[in-house]
């Protein structure tokens, strides 16, 4: 029986439409969104005739498939024409998938490509900030990681040029992105309450500000990549500041500064130098409010020696 060329676009069509239609239901799901099949749903398949753009032309395709059927064929293509139809589908399908993941692929290696030369050109981008202003104006507008995304406000960082004491942290917390000021909650009411026990005050003597200038979802620990975005910004911030004393407060920032991948108990003590400039290292305030009992005592000892080395610097 010989099968006329309407009869084999028929099958290919509707051979055609079932596989898109379960490939939609697919990507349905990928995307969690309610399955209503067009083969389930008689009315949807009504409607589609009428929705310009719903399914796909696949006459050209059509066209190709059954233009190389010979008439010698057509008793063969009646008994299998669905199942290589619908192989021919899936083939061309799948190709077309293998393409636009290859796109999604060549698109995410640019951005990294683009991200990586921004990091590279950073420290010269950085380097021709002659003021505070023009750095918190950069920090403010820099993209070069992904914390830009979703953080609320950078911050910067505040205070005195030429400070007794620059105050270091690890990153902004919740309030912090929320209001674009350097330690702003309890921690940082009880961090000027540590600075007022050796007579050092925010507006006078201080510059308050933290490694990493966006806030890490969730509070997390800042990644390689977010510090290497961050710290040319902290190390022009010094250059510029240059104050008589740094004090790091919290793990994660004095591992950065000092280059040392122990505890902070361990860190404590000695004086460290960055940038040319004595660097002391204490436990985070939010850390000696959740256990006065155990760091209060050893962070009066790091204060009293921050307040000699400032006396030091200043005689």
């Amino acid at each position: 029986m010989l099968m006329g060329d309407e009869m084999q676009e028929d099958i290919l069509q509707k051979a055609f439409e079932s596989l898109w239609d379960i490939m939609e239901m697919e990507e349905a799901i990928l995307q969690n969104k309610p399955v209503k099949s067009m083969l389930q749903d008689p009315q949807r398949q009504s409607e589609s005739a009428d929705q310009e753009g719903f399914l796909p032309d696949f006459s050209a395709v059509i066209r190709s498939v059954t233009g190389s059927i010979s008439t010698g064929d057509a008793d063969l293509l009646q008994d299998e024409a669905g199942t290589s139809a619908v192989e021919e589908a899936y083939s061309l399908i799948e190709e077309s998938r293998r393409q636009e993941r290859e796109k999604v692929h060549r698109e995410k290696e640019q951005e990294r490509k683009s991200h990586r030369e921004k990091v590279e050109k950073l420290p010269e981008y950085v380097a021709s900030c002659r003021t505070l202003e023009e750095i918190a104006w950069k920090v403010s507008e820099c993209t070069r990681c992904q914390l830009c995304e979703t953080r609320k406000r950078a911050v910067p960082g505040n205070g005195v040029v030429n400070p007794k004491v620059m105050i270091i942290g690890e990153a902004p917390g919740a309030e912090e992105d929320a209001s674009g000021e350097p330690f702003v909650g309890r921690a940082g009411k009880y961090l000027d309450t540590w600075m007022g026990a050796i007579k050092l005050f925010r507006g006078r003597d201080l510059f308050i500000g933290n490694i990493i200038k966006c806030r890490p979802p969730g509070n997390r620990d800042p990644l390689p990549d977010e510090q290497k975005a961050c710290i040319p910004f902290l190390r022009r911030q010094i250059r510029i500041l240059r104050p008589k004393a740094i004090l790091c407060v919290g793990r994660i920032a004095a591992q950065i500064l000092t280059r040392q991948d122990v505890g902070i108990g361990r860190m404590r003590g000695p004086v460290y130098r960055y940038e040319g400039i004595p660097l002391i290292v204490t436990y985070h305030p939010s850390a000696v409010l959740r256990n006065p009992e155990s760091y209060r005592a050893p962070v009066w000892e790091d204060l009293q020696k921050l307040s000699a080395i400032i006396r030091d610097a200043g005689s």
